[in-house]
């Protein structure tokens, strides 16, 4: 075995060794989360096609079969073939990723159900360009005209692939760029950042080779992995929105960054309807506001300042997505804003105990 393979040969190495070690990060994945389904999905794929594109150059090289493959041309459609397949594979966790992005910004399978069936169309039409063309190059790779006819069909295919992969990967950024903006979650939550290794991974993949694409998914898959286990930790695992307990930090932070005012809505609805309430609040939040659980049927929503007028709209819209539900039930609600010359641990106290007036 030459230095050359060897080299070749590192980075399909080290993506396979770091999606092992992910996929038998047991605990991880122990605790069911469509967030980490769309994870466990892209790790498998990623695998998959990293395998087949660090080994598909390197073992004939390793095995002595260079002569072979070049006067075998069954044997060279083989590889081809092979080679299709993993460039489906990419565009497959590509579409992932996004949907897995758009997902953890905004917490809405509703929304990913309307939006990316659609979207499924693309795929399935380059799936076709490219299962369409490697039959006819089977059955008629002997035939100029049928050779050129399954060039033309796999060609499409794979500038259709690459065309989707960027679209999907732009759009993935720009869902990000939005959400931060808009929300302007703590550094420690954003997921701007996961997005950089699969970028320079396919930004590698046309400088230095098909191995590197892979190597970045999979780091980026590390990277997420790590920031959704510290996510874990201030986010409620049943309603997806954030714990009690980071209350004070994300308060702290808006101080940090100059949003010295503020307004809260305290809900409480019954203990066992606060599934539907989550899904309620997930619909009709103001895109601007947090939402933490606080326990039991318990809900706050915390934005900026807001007159009591905008406050009470809000109340009502909820109430009313309350009665429409089969068993319809009733919202309480408290209002609040932060006091002239309130501290952010007061502010925070006051919020934690608001509940407490409407016992």
């Amino acid at each position: 075995m030459n230095v050359d393979v060897l080299k070749d040969l590192i980075p399909g190495i080290c993506t396979l060794l770091l999606s092992l070690y992910l996929l038998f990060a047991e605990k991880f994945w122990k605790d069911k989360t469509h967030e980490k389904n769309l994870l466990f999905q892209i790790l498998l794929l990623n695998l998959a096609g990293g395998v087949l594109t660090a080994f598909l150059d390197s073992v004939p090289d390793i095995l002595g079969w260079e002569k072979y493959l070049q006067a075998d041309m069954q044997v060279d459609m083989a590889i081809q073939i092979v080679k299709d397949v993993t460039e489906v594979l990419f565009l497959l966790v590509t579409l992932l990723w996004l949907i897995f992005v758009d997902y953890s910004c905004y917490q809405s399978m509703a929304h990913i159900r309307r939006t990316y069936p659609l979207k499924l169309i693309p795929v399935a039409l380059v799936i076709s360009l490219t299962v369409i063309g490697q039959v006819i190059e089977l059955w008629l790779y002997t035939s100029e005209t049928g050779f050129f006819i399954a060039g033309a069909f796999l060609f499409a295919g794979l500038a259709g692939s690459l065309i989707l992969q960027i679209v999907y990967a732009v759009k993935a950024y720009l869902i990000l760029r939005k959400y931060d903006k808009k929300r302007k979650p703590p550094r420690a939550l954003k997921l701007s950042g996961i997005l950089l290794p699969i970028l320079a991974g396919y930004l590698l993949r046309f400088l230095l080779g098909e191995d590197y694409r892979p190597l970045g998914v999979a780091v980026a898959l590390f990277f997420t992995v790590l920031l959704l286990r510290r996510r874990d930790r201030y986010v409620d695992e049943e309603t997806g929105f954030y714990n009690a307990g980071f209350l004070g930090e994300m308060n702290q932070y808006l101080e940090d960054h100059g949003f010295l005012d503020g307004s809260a809505l305290f809900l409480r609805a019954p203990m066992q309807r606060r599934m539907e309430m989550a899904g309620i609040l997930r619909v009709q939040k103001p895109e601007d506001a947090e939402v933490f659980f606080m326990g039991d049927g318990d809900f706050l929503i915390t934005s900026g300042k807001q007159d009591e007028e905008t406050m009470g709209l809000l109340s009502r819209n909820l109430n009313s997505a309350a009665g429409l539900l089969p068993n319809a039930f009733e919202i309480k609600t408290v209002e609040t804003s932060r006091l002239e010359g309130e501290s952010v641990q007061e502010y925070t106290d006051r919020l934690r105990y608001l509940g407490m007036s409407m016992a």
